[in-house]
């Protein structure tokens, strides 16, 4: 499978839907963020899913410097593409950098473009569990969506 993504990154980290495409997909890099992580941290995907970690640590350093710029598109600023930052800002974290500003600024998008009747997917949950894994010195809370920390 490992092996399959690899010829699926392109130049600039993210992943297409075909082999060597120029065009990432930001949803599909996302997640395949999160299943590069999950590799990287799960003994139990190489025993059940014969997934080489080494090659999943490999694929890492270019995923992340897509996913960093993901995060930071101001151009996703409606509800999918709030929630394709908030996935990417959710995998980063959990490889451990540091992600307070760009979860607060996710917040403040989804607070300016989307009406709280449509809060209801998943976006939220990630800024929140990406909000529980930073460490507590640099987290601040955020609002809900109506309007309580």
């Amino acid at each position: 499978m490992l092996s399959q993504l690899s010829g699926r990154q392109n130049s600039e980290g993210g992943f297409g839907l075909w082999n060597q495409s120029p065009n990432s997909d930001a949803f599909v890099s996302a997640y395949i963020g999160l299943l590069i992580q999950e590799a990287k941290t799960r003994q139990v995907a190489r025993e059940r899913h014969g997934i080489d970690i080494e090659r999943a640590a490999a694929l890492w350093p270019a995923t992340e410097r897509y996913l960093k710029v993901l995060v930071n598109d101001a151009s996703l600023n409606e509800l999918s593409g709030l929630r394709t930052r908030a996935l990417a800002v959710y995998v980063r974290t959990r490889a451990g950098i540091t992600t307070t500003a760009e979860i607060a600024g996710i917040q403040e998008m989804l607070d300016k473009n989307v009406p709280e009747s449509q809060r209801t997917d998943v976006t939220s949950l990630l800024l929140a569990a990406s909000l529980k894994l930073v460490p507590h010195t640099s987290a601040r809370p955020l609002r809900s969506a109506r309007g309580k920390t």
